[in-house]
């Protein structure tokens, strides 16, 4: 698909050779043959705003609801990931995330917080795993910053697929949210919500969803080579339980419902949600490009 050419005016600038970003190197890793460099900066740097501005135009067209960030605000830092020069191949723009680190009350108390504002990996190195890549240098960051949680505004569906990858796959990695005999009929325990909130630093909802994921995993297994009314009463403790999280969750919005209304959109709801469990179950099988590769781990 071809850029507006407002958006390939700068996505060039973002490629051009002259741009050197001060600020820390993260991360190098191979990928493909080639060499990437992951680096946080500030805005600070004159070089880093003047960045900016070209990636804010670019992001305009693949965010929805964009909005520019006020990098005047000194809490922002800006993460990129460029390919380097190769024989016959030049830098190029790989992927940028904008994230700020503040802090909010969280867990009985006044914790630090890092929020994910914008991700974009440049359509050309799409599908090669460097928004997951970015993703959990994103992560390490906020662990060097004495961050508790990790946050993202508004995300997209695909970007929250990406994110559930990520975390599921350092859910397997650490050996957290594991789906044990019984998991899918009833919620998560206290001890295990706590362990996985302090090692993964992702929200309860994350942490419920990649629960989730890993006891409809198990429920799978369970309905290989059953029907009727035996799958059925296998299925039932696992949706009865997910609907009570979703009814509590959209309390609001299927408060205003009628009976009848109600309990459609509360079906409906669960649909979407196992339907997406569906690919992520298939997903996280498959073998990742190693984040820790990205972050030096």
């Amino acid at each position: 698909e071809q850029l507006p050419q407002a958006g390939a005016s700068a996505e060039a600038l973002l490629d051009a050779p002259e741009v050197r970003l001060g600020g820390e190197v993260l991360a190098t890793y191979e990928r493909g043959g080639a060499q990437f460099e992951a680096r946080l900066c500030s805005f600070g740097e004159e070089e880093a705003r003047r960045f900016n501005e070209n990636l804010q135009s670019l992001m305009r067209f693949y965010i929805d609801a964009h909005s520019p960030i006020d990098h005047t605000d000194d809490r922002w830092r800006l993460l990129t990931i460029f390919e380097e020069a190769r024989e016959g191949a030049p830098r190029r723009f790989t992927a940028a995330a904008t994230a700020m680190v503040f802090s909010r009350f969280v867990a009985g108390g006044i914790r630090t917080v890092l929020k994910v504002c914008q991700v974009m990996v440049a359509p050309s190195h799409q599908r090669q795993g460097h928004g997951s890549a970015l993703l959990q240098l994103l992560y390490d960051h906020a662990a060097t910053q004495g961050a508790v949680e990790v946050t993202v505004e508004d995300p997209s569906a695909g970007f929250r697929m990406l994110r559930d990858l990520v975390d599921l796959r350092n859910c397997r990695r650490l050996g957290l949210l594991q789906p044990t005999e019984g998991c899918e009929s009833q919620p998560l325990a206290d001890e295990a919500r706590a362990a996985a909130r302090t090692a993964l630093r992702i929200t309860d909802e994350q942490i419920s969803r990649c629960h989730e994921v890993g006891c409809y995993s198990l429920l799978q297994r369970k309905l290989a080579g059953k029907e009727g009314p035996e799958a059925e009463a296998t299925a039932k403790p696992f949706r009865l339980c997910v609907k009570r999280r979703l009814n509590k969750k959209h309390e609001e919005t299927l408060g205003a419902l009628d009976g009848a209304a109600r309990k459609a959109e509360l079906e409906r709801l669960y649909q979407a949600l196992v339907a997406e469990y569906a690919v992520l179950v298939a997903r996280v099988q498959e073998v990742p490009t190693p984040a820790g590769a990205a972050s030096g781990g």
